[in-house]
């Protein structure tokens, strides 16, 4: 039984220490999803909204997939001893997220959470702004992808409704 425990031991350390250059991202996304969680959490309590465990499930596979993702991005670039360029689509990925995420965070901050018309409330309200809108500008690419997103999103919530 000890044998077990010392290869399983060393497997995980040898993982561990495979995905060191990526555990900044991988921090710095906890502390992201985390606050997007309780900025969820809040807006819930304060609208009267009822939390379920299937929120916070839902929470749990979102981050499944995301470190999921950024793990098969770096180890297969790690592989293909192209380890720059895996870091570098790892960077990127994160930065999609990290946008995402604030964006949402933004919107419960503005829309349940702060008093509206406060100077706290101003500020989150620009920062979306810019967030939501003046960067997409500089990204054509996602802005097209919002802008079919949304409109799909809307024809599903008008099928709902009938």
């Amino acid at each position: 039984m000890n044998d077990w425990k010392t290869i399983l031991m060393g497997i995980v350390s040898s993982i561990i220490v495979m995905l060191n250059p990526i555990k900044d991202f991988v921090v710095g996304m906890l502390i992201v999803f985390t606050l997007n969680y309780l900025a969820g959490w809040t807006a819930d309590r304060v609208t009267g909204g009822s939390w379920s465990m299937k929120k916070t499930f839902s929470f749990g596979k979102q981050c499944f997939v995301f470190f999921g993702i950024i793990v098969f991005i770096f180890v297969t670039g790690h592989f293909m001893h192209k380890s720059e360029e895996a870091m570098i689509g790892v960077q990127y990925v994160c930065i999609i997220a990290v946008w995402a995420y604030s964006r949402n965070i933004l919107r419960n901050l503005r829309g349940h959470i702060l008093e509206k018309g406060t100077t706290m409330w101003q500020l989150v309200d620009i920062l979306y702004w810019i967030i939501s809108f003046e960067i997409i500008e500089k990204l054509p690419a996602v802005k097209k992808y919002l802008e079919k997103k949304d409109k799909e999103y809307q024809e599903e919530r008008a099928n709902e409704t009938d």
